[in-house]
């Protein structure tokens, strides 16, 4: 593809949260696309267009259309209520940003597809519509945001001016993503939104991740007395989060740690985040730093104490990956897929965000199993490796929507739906997640899957079924027997519901075992499951086994050959045994067994008959 990548924050080096997550799209991007970049401001570093230049990407540098400015104050909040377009959207003049892409596009015309990084950039189609097919990435959804502000502002006159900011902020941006066919999001509640309330568009899901390589644990000792919060202050939710904290939070926090103190590290804090720092020698506020992993490293607690923004915060991401154990408001994690008291500490309320602080700082064994929880997630999850890469995917897909080749024209022989990262070889991906193994991002919620009916061999389901309501399973099976062809077939894999391979994980919600196939057979009484015995006969049921701890073996090579000689005789005695629960029966008195139910599943031949 040819991208034109509109990015109105980026910077080399990358120093806060969007300019992060534009320097790793950008440099998968133009490691295998032609990329032009229209962005902001002089290059004051004198590293970004170097950096881009070296990739072999074109840069295009717009004036800013007011000063920016780092006041914050009341008397500025109401100046700007009067503003419309709001102050913020008024620094980047959508027909200078219009002219900018009409000039681009002239001098490109084989640019495929236009990526506007935030609204900022999106607003340009208010004042131009594009004839190529373009894509809106929404970082932060404005309407949420400054509904919280308004929400969290105590009930006096300064109130009413946080009122007209939502509601006039809000007709803006809903008249911008109006204009997006193509829209993405960075967290799943923003996707639900966004998909709620502009149904006409198609939305997306590229979550935000972290160098996982760069940002781990670097040896450094901790100092057991000191938290730490990340931001970059130009961005108001950050600078509601240091005086959140320091206001509400920290006396608590120090009325049982005298000795604590307080490190806020980020760009552009305010002359009142000054002011309030200089007047407490327990607070650190550093300003802009080279380097942020080191202040990560002394610390022993994150927090985010956000009360608002939208989006998936990069600052937490980080924290995570650097090993650290994090305290945050439920805003800090939205749209990660966390559990409280697993991989951080999630507070909403001041007395309590104190409380799992102290918690943290007195217990460091427990704090420190947090935080390994935490970095096996964004290892395995959060990665820039996989989300650069699925992001790729994500414009690839929005470009053949607008452009008419969909992928309900494919005709794909082998489906392997829930692939995760093990996709079985020369099938087709499906999954939820935008990872590098998934060809097609689907939902087995929202059927039906984008393929034709009759166009499938195989379809593969490993490992995805346990997750599912009964109800559900049957809205995919028939999904499944839409897609098969007539001698098509359909491979399931469980886990065994009395081994521990089901126990172990909480997302399981359906219980099989090797007696539940029988459900399938002409025999069985049971006629809710009528419809299954119409559609499906079981043609092959068979078992894998492996042991849970290696340790009770010796050697790597005994343990393989007590699996083989176990799945063989369980194998033997499924195909073998009369009795329909004897298997099952003998799962239940060997714990450390880790059984895997595999069964193959074709269209019932009365079904072919009459067809």
């Amino acid at each position: 593809m040819k991208i034109l990548f509109v990015a109105p924050f980026f910077r080399v080096p990358a120093d806060f949260g969007i300019a992060v997550r534009n320097y790793e799209l950008l440099k998968h991007l133009t490691e295998r696309h032609q990329v032009t970049v229209i962005t902001y401001g002089e290059d004051e570093a004198r590293q970004t267009d170097k950096w881009l230049t070296a990739r072999g990407a074109r840069v295009v540098r717009l004036p800013y259309s007011l000063p920016w400015s780092n006041d914050k104050s009341r008397a500025a909040s109401v100046r700007n209520a009067f503003y419309y377009p709001p102050a913020s959207f008024q620094r980047f003049c959508p027909h200078v940003l219009s002219e900018s892409i009409k000039t681009c596009l002239a001098e490109e015309p084989e640019i495929d597809l236009i990526v506007f990084d935030t609204e900022l950039a999106g607003q340009a189609v208010l004042k131009k519509k594009f004839d190529k097919p373009h894509v809106l990435i929404v970082h932060d959804i404005y309407d949420l945001m400054l509904r919280r502000e308004f929400e969290i502002t105590g009930l006096r006159p300064f109130k009413i001016v946080r009122l007209i900011d939502w509601l006039k902020t809000r007709r803006y941006e809903r008249r911008i993503l109006s204009g997006h066919k193509n829209l993405i999001a960075v967290s799943g509640d923003d996707e639900v939104f966004l998909k709620e309330h502009f149904p006409n568009a198609k939305t997306y899901l590229a979550p935000n991740g972290v160098d996982t390589e760069k940002f781990s644990r670097n040896g450094q000792p901790r100092d057991p007395n000191t938290i730490l919060f990340v931001g970059a202050f130009e961005y108001p939710p950050n600078v509601d989060a240091f005086f959140y904290f320091c206001r509400e939070i920290l006396p608590l926090v120090r009325a049982q740690r005298p000795d604590t103190k307080f490190v806020a590290v980020g760009r552009n804090p305010t002359d009142a985040m000054r002011d309030y720092a200089a007047a407490d020698t327990g607070i650190d506020l550093t300003g802009t730093v080279d380097d942020v992993r080191p202040y990560y490293g002394r610390a022993s607690v994150v927090v985010i104490p956000l009360r608002v923004g939208s989006g998936m915060k990069l600052k937490t991401l980080e924290a995570f990956g650097m090993g650290v154990p994090v305290v945050s408001t439920p805003i800090g994690c939205e749209g990660l897929e966390v559990e409280s008291g697993v991989h951080c500490a999630v507070a909403d309320t001041a007395q309590l965000f104190a409380k799992r602080t102290l918690q943290l700082l007195a217990r460091p064994a427990h704090a420190y199993e947090l935080a390994q929880h935490a970095r096996a997630l964004v290892t395995e999850r959060y990665d820039w490796k996989q989300l650069a890469s699925g992001f790729e995917q994500t414009l690839e897909t929005a470009l053949g929507f607008q452009t008419g080749d969909s992928p309900k024209e494919s005709a794909p022989v082998i489906l392997d739906i829930g692939c995760g990262r093990r996709k079985h070889a020369g099938a087709i991906g499906v999954d939820n997640a935008a990872l590098e193994t998934v060809d097609v991002v689907a939902d087995l919620r929202a059927l039906p899957l984008p393929f034709v009916t009759g166009s499938v061999n195989e379809i593969i389901l490993s490992h995805v079924l346990e997750h599912f309501s009964i109800e559900e399973i049957q809205r995919i099976l028939d999904e499944a027997y839409r897609l098969l062809r007539q001698d098509g077939v359909l491979t399931i894999s469980v886990p065994h519901a009395l081994s521990a391979a089901f126990n172990s994980d909480p997302t399981h919600k359906t219980r099989f075992m090797f007696s539940t196939w029988y459900y399938f057979s002409e025999g069985h009484a049971f006629d809710y499951y009528q419809s299954l015995k119409q559609q499906w006969k079981v043609t092959r049921l068979w078992a894998s086994v492996n042991l849970v701890n290696d340790t009770i073996v010796p050697t790597r090579r005994w343990q393989q050959k007590l699996e083989s000689c176990a799945t063989r005789w369980m194998r033997y005695l499924v195909r073998r045994s009369r009795s329909q629960t004897l298997p099952d029966l003998l799962v239940k008195q060997f714990p450390f067994w880790l059984v895997n139910i595999h069964c193959q599943l074709e269209k019932a031949e009365s079904d072919q008959q009459e067809s």
